[in-house]
């Protein structure tokens, strides 16, 4: 008896449980086979009692499972949250999308607006040397207007109305410069001839065409370039019509 005590205390726990044929209180704790009438009574209370380390392991095993339903309770939780979350994100993420369209849009409209700023500003510039082109120009008018005007001296307050009486002005200019060569060609004649030319009545004939006068007149062409000198352009300019002379 000594011995068979001995052999099961110092066995392992694997040992024991495969000599008891399982693992756990159940297994454990059922009766065992009925002794033969040769077996002694030590032996069958050494077989009815569980080993120590047995219970260690069966006690590891509960909470090993306790451990495990408690995470996979934590784990449902986590779901049903992630699940929570992903419906609420869902809305985002389709007011994320919208946004980005429209941000593409605006980038496209912002292309165009450049574009069209461009053509503006590439107009504007040529609409500005247009501009300086017509201040130039004006500018150059603006003086020759006024050289004119110093020159012949129309009457008028203002420049424009001395600019609408500048042709009429011209017209008498020339007018009196052709009627004092007249006169003082025929002066010169007549101091040269001694003849008396203003008992003549002065002027073409009907019956002369336009291409005798002009044949004519060429002869006379020396003649008529003493007599420009003798006239003074300048004195007509400033003081126009000279009523002692002009009106004879």
């Amino acid at each position: 008896m000594h011995g068979i005590s001995c052999r099961a205390a110092s066995t392992g726990p694997r040992e024991w449980i495969a000599a008891h044929g399982g693992v756990g209180p159940s297994s454990v704790a059922a009766p065992a086979t009925p002794p033969s009438s040769g077996s002694s009574t030590s032996s069958g209370s050494d077989h009815s009692e569980p080993h120590p380390d047995v219970r260690d392991l069966v006690r590891g095993v509960d909470q090993a499972r306790g451990r495990y339903a408690a995470a996979m309770v934590g784990i449902e939780r986590l779901k049903s949250s992630l699940a929570a979350i992903e419906v609420a994100l869902q809305p985002a993420e389709d007011e994320t999308v919208a946004a980005r369209t429209k941000t593409a849009d605006a980038l496209a409209w912002v292309v165009v607006l450049e574009e069209e700023a461009g053509a503006a500003r590439h107009e504007a510039e040529e609409l500005q040397h247009r501009l300086n082109d017509l201040e130039d120009r004006h500018e150059a008018f603006l003086q020759a207007a006024l050289g004119a005007v110093r020159v012949v001296r129309p009457e008028g307050a203002l420049l424009t109305d001395r600019l609408e009486s500048l042709p009429d002005n011209v017209r008498e200019v020339v007018a009196l410069s052709a009627h004092r060569g007249a006169m003082t060609a025929l002066a010169s004649v007549q101091l040269r001839s001694s003849m008396h030319l203003g008992q003549y009545k002065l002027g073409f004939s009907e019956s002369a065409s336009a291409t005798t006068r002009r044949a004519l007149m060429l002869d006379f062409s020396g003649a008529a370039a003493v007599a420009a000198t003798e006239v003074d352009i300048d004195d007509i300019l400033r003081n126009g019509v000279d009523p002692g002379l002009d009106s004879l």
